[in-house]
């Protein structure tokens, strides 16, 4: 999981289909991803947590009664495990070499994405996000 073409197929999905909801290292969640309940969690947090077999079958199948997609029916196995691959290494990279990862690969940005970088990955965003009101407090972790 870490040649470093599957590395960048990842980051290309990854960028395309993932950023809105779940942010990236610099980059919070966009307004579709912030009105999500549950919240997306962390992507950074959730690769330390899980194993590439199980973060594979999330992206594979996705989760009922959320909004993660099942993407199985739009991607080749090859091109979940690219995402898996690339989800694996957000817990190392911040959100300067986030940043200059899309540059380099020609990506544009995304809804929500940050001016400038804010930060390494798996820093804490519950400022990108309100809650609507009569909502009850939760944790990012109790999802």
């Amino acid at each position: 999981l870490d040649g470093p073409e599957l590395l960048a197929t990842g980051l290309v999905h990854y960028h395309e289909m993932c950023v809105s909801c779940h942010g990236a290292p610099g980059v919070p969640a966009s307004e579709i991803g912030a009105g999500l309940n549950p919240f997306p969690p962390e992507l950074a947090e959730e690769a330390e947590e899980l194993g590439p077999a199980e973060l594979f079958w999330v992206v594979k199948h996705g989760i009922k009664m959320t909004g993660m997609p099942a993407f199985g029916p739009t991607h080749t196995d090859e091109e979940l495990w690219a995402i898996v691959a690339f989800v694996e290494t957000l817990p190392e990279t911040s959100g300067e070499e986030y940043a200059a990862a899309v540059r380099e690969a020609g990506l544009g940005g995304m809804a929500g994405e940050a001016a400038e970088p804010t930060g390494a990955a798996g820093e804490e965003h519950s400022e990108t996000h309100t809650d609507p009101p009569g909502a009850k407090p939760h944790s990012h972790g109790d999802q």
